[in-house]
């Protein structure tokens, strides 16, 4: 039974680092025009680097998918032009905003609930006249600490997780069963919440 129990822990550990791998890594994911409004939103994730052109008739959506909790940093590239960005609900509601005027181009939020969010990106009316198409690029990030999960393995083939982090546990018990101990099932449940094994760099878009 206990060599059958690290055979199965061998095999996620391995799923595990490789989509931890990847999940890392990012993509750079352009727009995909039509692409002005929630329901046409270019599709991204956490930790992708994100890019189009716009002008003041114009107006980008970006959607992603996150879990609650999830520390968000968006994190916009300097550019030579008046360009503002917000955060939006999955409502629509509007959670955070960057105006160019203040110079902002870092927003930080705390994901209140699991689901579809957007990013929405607009330029200031600077040049009435012309409109000429400006590129920009915003980074998809996090500041959520990465669970280790050949730590939480090892502690599964030991039977002692008592040297896991307190918070590691909790989460991982939250996102499993929510039996009060950390098992496989727990670590199976947070593979799931990391991205899917199909990696290399290009574009994606709302299904």
């Amino acid at each position: 039974m206990r060599s059958l129990l690290s055979a199965a822990l061998a095999a996620i550990l391995l799923t595990a680092l490789t989509r931890s791998a990847l999940a890392q890594q990012g993509r750079a994911v352009a727009e995909i025009e039509p692409n002005d409004g929630a329901q046409s939103a270019t599709l991204a994730r956490l930790g992708d680097t994100i890019s189009g052109t716009i002008n003041p008739d114009d107006v980008d959506y970006f959607a992603v998918d996150l879990e609650a909790g999830t520390q968000l940093e968006l994190i916009a590239a300097p550019v030579p032009f008046c360009r503002d960005f917000a955060f939006v609900a999955p409502n629509g509601n509007r959670l955070a905003f960057a105006d160019c005027m203040d110079g902002i181009d870092t927003l930080r939020i705390t994901i209140p609930q699991r689901g579809r969010y957007f990013i929405r990106v607009t330029q200031f009316d600077d040049a009435p006249i012309q409109h000429p198409m400006h590129p920009y690029s915003l980074h998809i990030g996090s500041a959520t600490p990465v669970i280790d999960v050949s730590s939480v393995a090892a502690a599964l083939l030991t039977g002692d997780s008592t040297g896991l982090d307190p918070t590691v546990r909790r989460d991982l018990d939250l996102a499993g069963n929510r039996n009060g101990a950390v098992d496989i099932g727990d670590l199976r449940a947070y593979l799931r919440t990391l991205h899917p094994l199909s990696g290399g760099k290009g574009n994606a878009r709302n299904p």
